[in-house]
């Protein structure tokens, strides 16, 4: 099985505030400024992500009220307000794609000092996140805690209590949302929608193990039944996720992680396992810092997982009827009427992932962004067809179990036939 996932472009939008409340990509800071109770009219609102030194400005109008979007998901977020009736200064505030960040902010005269008054976002009444329904969401920090052997998205995407999780989906796991078929959950990437069209997975993941690197997740959002009409196109959940950007901050981290049939159990009880040589590795690498402080920033992350794993049964001994000698009669009559190379038993299936993202954030103006990404995720592994579970057959090869080879060999079958033609007058021959 093979899948293929290319977006050279991803994301490319010059992000004006005017518009940018229409994406599905950016995070909004919204709210009101009162002085005694009283709305107060043309307060300057300077908002500043602190990590890359982003600035937006905005000013209230006649009922108090503000609004700046277009902000990068995250934070943290430093608010300052400058009005005739006084200043202050809120800190601590991190946003979330799509959900408006509610801040009811009450100014009044300067401290004793002359100094500024400065709170913090968590000691403000009514301050947060506006939830369009049920969500869960998850930050950078929190991806980073969650346990998966495997890097799967699909073990972020549990964190919702609206989770299912299925592993006896014909092709691997997948995650199902408030019972709905999980080929109905809509997958995300920086708003850019992404998806599994030809339905080669269980779900809507576009590849086995998703298509970005757990590293390069800056945010993921689970949403069930949203009441923002720009969520649609799903039935069951719909899965938000954002790449990390840049800071101005240099960070680079890696990891490495092995499993051979040497650290695998050989033995139930008293009887002996045969298992064949295979070593699974996993490795990865991640970059990010600043091009040009306050100005340009860059992310790069690299992601490989090469997981051959033994099948069963793995051997000629361990197939009911099937000897050696046997095996070696049909690779002869395969290669000397028909040239077919029909391999032999398959011992390991061969799992392949492997992915690459790249994100570019430039500071264009003051409350102007340009963002760029580019994706690039392959994934591939031998999918045993047509195999047979049979232990009493007297003849080993049926039309079932000698289609597996064609996997194996993964070469073309001569020109005038095809190879489940070739193999079925194997077996003919064969048995004669």
């Amino acid at each position: 099985m093979r899948h293929n996932l290319l977006l050279g472009v991803a994301v490319a939008a010059l992000m004006i505030p005017a518009a940018a409340s229409a994406q599905e990509t950016t995070a909004i800071i919204r709210g009101s400024v009162t002085a005694n109770g009283a709305p107060v009219n043309n307060a300057t609102i300077t908002v500043t992500d602190t990590s890359s030194g982003t600035v937006s400005r905005a000013s209230t109008d006649s009922s108090g009220s503000f609004s700046a979007s277009g902000l990068r998901a995250g934070g943290p977020y430093t608010i300052d307000v400058t009005s005739a009736a006084g200043n202050t200064q809120i800190t601590g505030i991190f946003t979330v794609v799509g959900a408006p960040y509610d801040l009811p902010i009450e100014v009044g005269a300067k401290s004793d000092s002359g100094a500024d008054i400065v709170v913090t976002a968590k000691s403000i009444k009514r301050a947060g996140i506006t939830s369009d329904g049920p969500q869960t969401v998850l930050n950078q920090r929190d991806v980073s805690k969650v346990a998966s052997v495997n890097r799967d998205i699909r073990d972020i995407e549990r964190r919702s209590p609206f989770a299912t999780f299925d592993r006896s989906s014909g092709g691997g796991s997948a995650v199902s949302f408030a019972g709905v078929n999980p080929r109905f959950n809509r997958f995300t990437i920086n708003g850019a929608q992404v998806g599994d069209n030809f339905g080669l997975n269980p779900d809507a993941s576009p590849t086995k193990r998703g298509p970005v690197p757990f590293d390069a997740i800056g945010q993921v959002s689970v949403s069930i039944a949203p009441y923002d009409i720009r969520q649609s196109n799903f039935q069951g959940g719909v899965i938000d996720t954002t790449l990390l950007s840049g800071t101005n901050s240099y960070h680079l981290n890696g990891f490495y992680s092995q499993s051979t049939d040497g650290l695998q159990g050989n033995q139930i009880g008293a009887l002996p396992v045969a298992l064949p040589k295979y070593k699974s590795e996993t490795y990865g690498v991640t970059a990010s810092g600043p091009i040009i402080k306050d100005k340009l920033f860059v992310m790069v992350s690299y992601e490989k997982n090469t997981d051959p794993r033994p099948l069963s049964p793995g051997a000629v001994n361990q197939v009911p009827n099937l000897t050696d000698a046997q095996v070696a009669s049909v690779q002869s009559i395969a290669k000397s009427v028909y040239n077919y190379d029909a391999g032999g038993v398959l011992a390991i299936t061969n799992n392949l992932d492997e992915k690459i993202v790249g994100k570019i954030d430039w500071n264009v103006t003051e409350g102007q962004r340009l963002s760029l990404t580019y994706i690039n995720a392959y994934d591939a592994q031998d999918n045993l067809q047509n195999s047979s579970g049979s232990t009493t057959s007297d003849n080993p090869f049926t039309e079932d179990a000698v289609a597996e080879p064609k996997k194996v060999v993964k070469k073309p079958s001569p020109p005038t036939k095809d190879a489940d033609d070739v193999l079925s007058s194997i077996v003919d021959d064969w048995d004669d």
